[in-house]
């Protein structure tokens, strides 16, 4: 081994002129098409990207306006009865007022009692999402009573809101108009 470091001045195989290697044509043909198929995996992994990147701008599109909404509301830091949430939020009261009732949606928001005020249900109020007030009122002859009230928090106000805009959405696909 000696021998040959001494005569090549390098250790190992000795060193390969490039120009040489593209002079045979099967070399050439082998480095044009590992190029060609580095090529196309990069091409297919951009237009990959290209779709990603389409689909995660579609969705902060659609999301700023509830983002929006949301520091909007977060900001407001009060409770509003649901009369005026449903304000807020854009629908009538008395829709909001049955999708809160709603016994066959995944959880329900209130419940009524025969000729009694809604009581929010216990789950919502431990999430900070509703609460129980008791408000005091003049009865007709003068005396002061306590009524309770159910009040939306700021946390509730911002789940009802995509809640009621997810059933706009479902209720316009089963009448068969989309909204892109």
């Amino acid at each position: 081994m000696l021998p040959e470091i001494r005569k090549t001045r390098s250790f190992g195989v000795a060193p390969v002129d490039p120009l040489n290697l593209l002079q045979d044509p099967t070399i050439l043909r082998q480095l044009l098409g590992d190029f060609a198929e580095q090529t196309m995996r990069l091409q297919e992994e951009n237009r990959a990207l290209g779709i990603d990147l389409t689909c995660a701008t579609a969705v902060i599109e659609n999301q700023e306006p509830i983002v929006e909404a949301y520091a909007e509301i977060v900001e407001t830091g009060e409770a509003v009865c649901i009369t005026d949430a449903a304000k807020l939020i854009g629908v009538p009261p008395s829709a909001l007022f049955e999708h809160m009732r709603d016994q066959a949606g995944d959880e329900p928001w209130i419940y009524c009692r025969t000729g009694r005020p809604e009581v929010a249900f216990q789950t919502r109020i431990n999430r900070d999402e509703l609460d129980q007030k008791a408000v005091p009122y003049k009865r007709p002859d003068g005396s002061v009573g306590i009524r309770s009230m159910v009040v939306v928090l700021p946390r509730g106000l911002f789940i009802l809101r995509a809640e009621m805009q997810q059933r706009e959405r479902d209720r316009r696909r089963a009448a068969g108009e989309f909204d892109l």
